[in-house]
């Protein structure tokens, strides 16, 4: 997924299949919703009530936008947490994201807290709750079906540095646990040592590491017994 930090002024200029707001509070938020009247002609605070969406954590709102003028098909308001950490309550608003929007092209998301620890949150939660392990799957989920890009709409009028970095970082540590995820999914007669000697050394030349794998030779000499003794116990 291609994911993207943009400068946020008003929603006007937003262009994307989904956009995507957190909701903590409906009184906080009355302002957002008189923006977001403005700019898709919806009366986004007539239909939470109409639905009664409460904004309670988790809990989803979908506004479809079709047959509006916009550049936007369609609202998704998300219930958030307020009693917990900012990069908590974000990593769980791209959690939610990625589970509502995964057969979407594409989404934008507002972010109303220009800190790393907001933009971190949503990244990792989107990769987290995007990631699928379809290895032993005969009917594996379309590639046309996948969300395939993202953009963080950050109110800046210059995305800084330290934001872009974050949000790397965030990419990075996301990856990092999705591969763990696919070697944990991985079947034992799959994943057997030799094979994850084989992926340990790949990875790391192409981190630019060095790796040395020990054999049953080097591991008695080096007297581990007991890690044989448990491998030699595997199925």
């Amino acid at each position: 997924m291609r994911l993207t930090l943009s400068p946020f002024t008003s929603f006007d200029s937003v262009k994307a299949t989904v956009l995507a707001i957190g909701v903590t509070d409906l009184k906080r938020s009355a302002s957002t919703f008189r923006q977001l009247k403005t700019a898709f002609g919806i009366d986004v605070a007539g239909r939470v009530k109409q639905e009664q969406f409460q904004a309670k954590p988790g809990q989803v709102l979908k506004l479809p936008l079709y047959q509006s003028s916009t550049k936007v098909d369609c609202l998704l308001l998300i219930g958030l947490e307020t009693d917990t950490t900012l990069r908590y309550r974000m990593q769980r608003f791209g959690v939610h994201i990625a589970r509502h929007a995964r057969i979407y092209r594409d989404v934008a998301i507002a972010i109303d807290d220009a800190h790393a620890d907001a933009v971190s949150g949503v990244v990792q939660g989107l990769g987290g709750g995007l990631y699928r392990f379809a290895d032993y799957m005969s009917d594996a989920p379309s590639s046309s079906l996948q969300l395939r890009s993202a953009a963080l709409l950050v109110p800046q009028k210059n995305v800084s540095t330290a934001l872009r970095r974050a949000a790397k970082d965030a990419e990075v540590y996301s990856d990092a646990a999705n591969v763990a995820r696919d070697l944990v999914n991985r079947a034992p007669n799959d994943l057997t040592p030799v094979t994850f000697a084989t992926f340990a050394e790949k990875e790391g030349k192409r981190c630019g590491l060095k790796v040395k794998s020990f054999g049953p030779k080097q591991l008695a000499k080096e007297g581990m017994r007991l890690f044989l003794a448990v491998n030699q116990g595997s199925a």
